[in-house]
């Protein structure tokens, strides 16, 4: 029973781990509209939260990269702290609620001109087909004309609707979805195939279990495709993949 125990430690760390080739699963970044969303107005040093929901194209759902492209209005440059979270929509009505990821507060330069990306390394967070991120900026010295994310429209991965949430409560969150003519935020995120399912269906459950236990043993063609239930890479369909499959489950 120890030595179960040790092992099915030992395969949550190695499966959160586990690197897997990520994909596109939302991407907003090909068809600019010009348009730049008000997240600073003109003068203003520090920003109320917008968020953006997007639905993704594809089955992979532990990110691990965020980009959102950014612009600056007027001329010359901004220094400014950003932060980007990850909300689901479980709140009253489907507003942004459970918290599922926080960049934290990070320095960054923007120039006028040209939008940028900036991209953020996200720690494999497991998130839903649809979510909605937000990003928030403070302290913007030097360059005062208006910034916020880049909006582009449509787009080339996944789904997004006009408008964006508006959160303008720092204490207790005040969401309200606004604008509903405005072109969505322009961003990208790339995720990886939650360890266990097998099937791709985005989700743990009865059927990969299954599907584990019928390919069990040796993989003659040790591909994720040929031998899908291989979830750890050894190229053998074991107790490890079945104890890796119950850790991920839902």
């Amino acid at each position: 029973m120890k030595r179960i125990q040790t092992a099915f430690i030992g395969i949550v760390f190695c499966c959160a781990a586990l690197t897997c080739n990520a994909a596109v699963v939302f991407d907003n970044t090909t068809s600019p509209t010009g348009q730049v969303n008000a997240l600073l107005a003109n003068g203003e040093i520090n920003s109320f939260e917008h968020g953006s929901t997007v639905t993704l194209a594809s089955y992979e759902r532990i990110v691990n990269s965020f980009t959102v492209r950014m612009r600056i209005l007027g001329a010359g440059p901004a220094t400014f702290t950003m932060r980007i979270r990850f909300y689901r929509n479980d709140g009253p009505a489907g507003v942004p609620g459970s918290l599922l990821w926080d960049s934290g507060a990070m320095n960054k330069v923007i120039d006028s001109g040209a939008e940028l990306p900036y991209t953020f390394a996200v720690p494999n967070v497991r998130i839903p087909n649809a979510f909605t991120w937000s990003v928030q900026v403070s302290n913007r010295q030097i360059n005062m004309s208006q910034m916020g994310p880049a909006e582009h429209n449509p787009p080339s991965v996944g789904s997004s609707p006009f408008g964006f949430w508006r959160n303008d409560s720092l204490n207790i969150p005040n969401w309200q979805f606004v604008n509903q003519n405005e072109p969505p935020f322009s961003a990208r995120v790339s995720a990886e195939p939650i360890p266990g399912d097998v099937n791709h269906d985005a989700t743990v459950n009865i059927l990969d279990l299954l599907t584990v236990v019928s390919q069990w043993g040796a993989c003659p063609q040790c591909t994720p495709a040929a031998c899908p239930s291989d979830v750890n890479g050894d190229c053998t369909v074991n107790i490890a993949d079945l104890l890796a499959t119950v850790a991920n489950w839902g």
